[in-house]
C-alpha cells in the first residue's frame, strides 16, 4: 500500500546478493578441491545467475514505489534534481572505491592489461562494464534503468504511475516487434519493468489473493528455471526474460501481497543482510580473487585448503562490506539529505527502504 514500509524488499535483496556470492565463492574454491567444492559449484551455478534477475525486478518495484507515490509539491526540474543526487549519492561512492581496489587486483594479481582512457571513462560513467570490474555489467543496466526514470519524471513530473504505464507500453511494443530494440528498450530492461508492474499493482492496493501460494509458485518457478537452462550463463535475451525474471516477479509480488495484509514474511529477519548487500555485491568478487592467490600460495589443493578459503573469504567479504554500509553508503546518503535540505529541496523520506538503502545492487 502506498506509504507502508516493506521489510521484505531488504531480505530478498540480501538472499540475491547471497546467491551471487556463493556460486563465485564454489566456482573458484573448486580450485582447490573439484570433488567437494565443485559438486558445490555445479549446483550453486544453476541458480546464481537468477539473483541478478531478482535484483532487476527488485529494482524497478522499488523505484515505482518510492517514485509512483511522490509527497512533493515542487516542479519537474526541482524532482529531477533531487533524483539525481540521491541516485548519484547511492550508487557511485561504493561503485568507485570498489572499481579500484578490484582494478588494482585484476592488473597486479590476475595480469589484465591497463584500460584505454576511453575505456575507463566509459566503465566510470556506467554505460559499459569493464573485465577489471566483472560485477559491475549489472550496474551498467541500472544505470540505463535510472536514466529512464529521470526522462520520465521530467517528462511525468509528479504523474509518475502514468509515465510508467507508457515505458510498460514502449517496452510492450519493443518486444512485439513494433519497435526496434535498444539501450532502453529490451529484454534486460524488461525484467526492471516487471518489477514496476508489481509496484503499480501494490500502489493500487491489488495484492494477490493467495499471497503464500503465489510466493510458493515464483520460487518453485526460479528452481525449475535452474534446472532448465543448467546454470548457463548465456542464456540471454527472451529465454532470460521468461525463465528467470517472471518466477522472481512472482515471489517478490507474494511476498509484498503478505507484507500488505499485515503478515510475516520469511524473509522479514535478515534484512541486515539486505542493508550490506550493495556492498557485498561490488566487493566480494575482487576479495574472493585475493584471498585465493593466498591460499593457494600457502597450501595449494585440497579439501582442508578450499574450506580454508571458503569461510575465510565470506567472513572477510562480510566484514568489509559492512565497514562499506557504515562508512561510505549511509554518510554519503545522509549528505546528499543534507544537501538538498540546505536548498530546500529536500523530499520526505520514503518509507519504502530504511535510510542509506541503496535501491537496487547488482
Amino acid at each position: 500500500m502506498p506509504g507502508q514500509h516493506y521489510k521484505s524488499l531488504q531480505g530478498v535483496r540480501g538472499v540475491a546478493a547471497s546467491i551471487v556470492l556463493l556460486m563465485h565463492l564454489c566456482d573458484l574454491a573448486a580450485n582447490f578441491s573439484p570433488g567437494l567444492w565443485g559438486t558445490l559449484a555445479r549446483y550453486a551455478t544453476l541458480w546464481g545467475h537468477a539473483g541478478v534477475d531478482v535484483f532487476f525486478v527488485l529494482s524497478g518495484t522499488i523505484m515505482c514505489l518510492v517514485a509512483g507515490s511522490p509527497r512533493s509539491p515542487r516542479g519537474r526540474v526541482a524532482l529531477l534534481r533531487d533524483f539525481a543526487v540521491k541516485r548519484a549519492a547511492r550508487l557511485y561512492p561504493v561503485f568507485l572505491v570498489t572499481f579500484a581496489f578490484s582494478a588494482w587486483v585484476w592488473i597486479t594479481i590476475q595480469g589484465s592489461p591497463r584500460p584505454t582512457p576511453g575505456d575507463l571513462r566509459d566503465a566510470l560513467l556506467l554505460w559499459t562494464s569493464s573485465p577489471l570490474h566483472p560485477v559491475s555489467w549489472t550496474l551498467m543496466w541500472e544505470m540505463r534503468f535510472y536514466l529512464m526514470v529521470a526522462l520520465l519524471v521530467l517528462v511525468f513530473g509528479r504523474n509518475m504511475k502514468l509515465g510508467f504505464l507508457a515505458w510498460l507500453g514502449y517496452e510492450a511494443a519493443a518486444m512485439s516487434g513494433l519497435l526496434p530494440f535498444s539501450s532502453f528498450a529490451n529484454p534486460i530492461m524488461l525484467e526492471f519493468m516487471y518489477g514496476v508492474a508489481i509496484g503499480l499493482l501494490i500502489l493500487k492496493g491489488w495484492t494477490s489473493p493467495a499471497p503464500a501460494a503465489t510466493f510458493a509458485l515464483g520460487v518453485l518457478g526460479l528452481l525449475a528455471a535452474g534446472f532448465y537452462t543448467g546454470g548457463d550463463a548465456t542464456t540471454v535475451g527472451l529465454t532470460r526474460m521468461y525463465v528467470y525474471a517472471v518466477p522472481a516477479a512472482l515471489a517478490l509480488y507474494g511476498l509484498l501481497s503478505m507484507e500488505a495484509r499485515g503478515r510475516t514474511t520469511p524473509v522479514d529477519r535478515i534484512g541486515w543482510l539486505g542493508d550490506i548487500s550493495y556492498s557485498l555485491y561490488l566487493w566480494h568478487f575482487p576479495i574472493f580473487l585475493v584471498l585465493h592467490s593466498y591460499w593457494w600460495r600457502a597450501c595449494g589443493g585440497g579439501a582442508v585448503c578450499g574450506t580454508g578459503y571458503g569461510v575465510s573469504s565470506v567472513l572477510m567479504t562480510v566484514a568489509v562490506s559492512a565497514a562499506s554500509f557504515y562508512g561510505l553508503e549511509r554518510p554519503f546518503v545522509r549528505i546528499s539529505n543534507a544537501l538538498l535540505s540546505s536548498r530546500g529541496r529536500k523530499l520526505p523520506k520514503p518509507s519504502v527502504l530504511p535510510e542509506g538503502s541503496q535501491v537496487a545492487a547488482a
